[in-house]
């Protein structure tokens, strides 16, 4: 009777101290992992640009839209041209737009003076990616035409090598050269030509200390061609909105 007494003295002892240890503290300690992430940019604007009859050049006036050979060192138009020297285009670089990151060249104004039925203007120009992230070309539209100051919203995209034919009285942008009736009159008044420039073409951008991106160009030409067609009337000022949105190269659509 002693022994067994005793046994089960020790079992209830093993079971206070077991419940004793439920209340000991627990230590312990956190480690933290902090992250940073510096983001690039995005910028590219207009870096060079130039004419094929600018004012003051004692150049014959173009009667083609021709075609540019954009060596390097030196751009060089090749097209006919009339055999008088009567009007001009000239181009403006800019910065217009309202981008915070934006502090280049956002705008390229051409403007042709004393122009006429059958004149052909052509501006050259580069697009360079000064930002830090590749860029792509999504979209090269054409967005408003105007007629004496008042401008009409349009939404035209335009693809190399094909011609549009504007009505800037109406905002109509045809295809084909149109007239009201099989011989006339001319309703339109300016036709744009955008050829060199397409979309899906990648600019790269240079960051120093990285390998080089795609094929490592970093500057893109290109050029558009304005004809004054039929239709124009005289003493008129007409004008156009063209934009070209660039985007992350891994967001082309």
């Amino acid at each position: 009777m002693k022994t067994a007494k005793i046994g089960v003295l020790f079992l209830v002892a093993v079971m206070a101290l077991a419940g004793a240890g439920a209340g000991y503290a627990l230590w312990s300690e956190t480690i933290t992992i902090s992250g940073i992430v510096n983001t690039g940019e995005v910028d590219i604007q207009f870096s060079d640009q130039k004419s094929n009859d600018p004012t003051g050049a004692l150049s014959l006036d173009p009667k083609e839209h021709g075609a540019w050979t954009f060596d390097p060192a030196l751009w060089t138009w090749n097209g006919a041209r009339w055999d008088k020297d009567v009007a001009s285009i000239d181009c403006l670089l800019s910065k217009v737009g309202t981008e915070t990151n934006n502090d280049g060249m956002d705008t390229l104004t051409a403007t042709i003076t004393n122009g006429y039925p059958c004149y052909h203007g052509n501006i050259a120009f580069s697009i360079g990616n000064v930002g830090t992230i590749p860029v792509k070309i999504q979209s090269i539209k054409l967005v408003a035409v105007s007629k004496g100051g008042a401008s009409i919203p349009v939404n035209r995209e335009l693809v190399a090598g094909a011609t549009v034919y504007i009505d800037a009285d109406t905002g109509n942008i045809y295809d084909a050269q149109e007239t009201q009736g099989t011989v006339g009159p001319w309703i339109q008044d300016f036709s744009i030509t955008m050829s060199s420039l397409t979309i899906s073409q990648q600019i790269d951008a240079y960051v120093a200390g990285h390998p080089v991106q795609g094929t490592g160009t970093y500057a893109i030409p290109g050029d558009i061609d304005v004809h004054v067609e039929q239709g124009a009337s005289e003493l008129a000022q007409y004008g156009f909105t063209i934009q070209i949105w660039g985007v992350q190269w891994n967001e082309y659509a």
